[in-house]
């Protein structure tokens, strides 16, 4: 199969173990569900022909559910009204027939009904909201470095220079060391460097559009190669693991027509 780029999960080199406030998370998330335009259009034009609508019904009448602040949850905590629970039923049903019935797929669908109803040329590409904030859970101390003075007329430059790096080089290291061992004593973890974008066009496949890995194995056969059924769920299970999928629904329940 043919390497493909595929984007860093992470800013830095640590990320928190919480996956609401995991940088290299939130990245997963957005690259799954940009996987879905290929293989799986419908997983956002359906949200957008069936439920969207709904949104917009609701939020003629009630301005203050526009604000981005306003989040899903705290739609879902407001006492139940008829035209509410007719967006709630057509949002979470859309959910559940792409068997992504997670709540951050429903939280972050809610946002981009909000772009989509702020910036309506959003609507043409069908833009994911992207927006997301994260603790600074660890910061180091302020790296120093102080060298004794240059006596220029004891010593040459390229002696004091060559004792001097090497002093750096140590504090550096030294300082690198410490920050990294602070940041693992405050439950960070090491962020992914690299992840394959099969990975997450088969977990598409295999959770939302509910085909078996043996389908995605055929389907693939003809195309981009011949991986079997068992590397492919091994390849769901890795998407998964890092867009923090709670529940992955079981291989002999499979969806094979709409």
């Amino acid at each position: 199969m043919a390497i493909r780029r595929t984007r860093r999960l992470g800013l830095g080199d640590y990320v928190s173990t919480d996956p609401e406030d995991s940088q290299s998370v939130f990245i997963a998330r957005i690259a799954l569900i940009e996987a879905t335009r290929k293989p799986l259009p419908e997983f956002l034009q359906t949200l957008f022909d069936e439920v969207f609508p709904e949104y917009c019904r609701l939020v003629a009448g009630h301005g203050e559910f526009r604000e981005f602040t306003f989040t899903w949850q705290m739609f879902r905590s407001l006492p139940p009204r008829t035209d509410y629970e007719q967006v709630t039923k057509a949002l979470i049903g859309w959910a559940r027939r792409f068997n992504a019935e997670e709540d951050w797929v429903i939280e972050q669908a809610w946002r981009a009904f909000k772009a989509w109803d702020k910036f309506p040329e959003s609507r043409d590409s069908l833009e994911w909201w992207q927006d997301h904030g994260w603790r600074n859970i660890f910061r180091s101390e302020p790296f120093q470095f102080k060298w004794e003075p240059w006596l220029p007329q004891l010593r040459p430059w390229i002696t004091y220079r060559a004792a001097m790096q090497k002093a750096f080089e140590k504090a550096v290291g030294e300082f690198e060391c410490k920050t990294r061992a602070g940041a693992l004593a405050q439950g960070l973890t090491s962020a992914p460097r690299t992840h394959s974008a099969d990975n997450f066009e088969w977990f598409v496949l295999y959770q939302f559009a509910g085909w078996s890995s043996s389908r995605i194995e055929a389907k693939l056969a003809r195309s981009d190669g011949n991986p079997d059924a068992s590397t492919i769920l091994k390849g769901v299970k890795t998407a998964q693991k890092l867009i923090g999928w709670k529940l992955l629904r079981k291989d002999s329940q499979t969806r094979e027509t709409r």
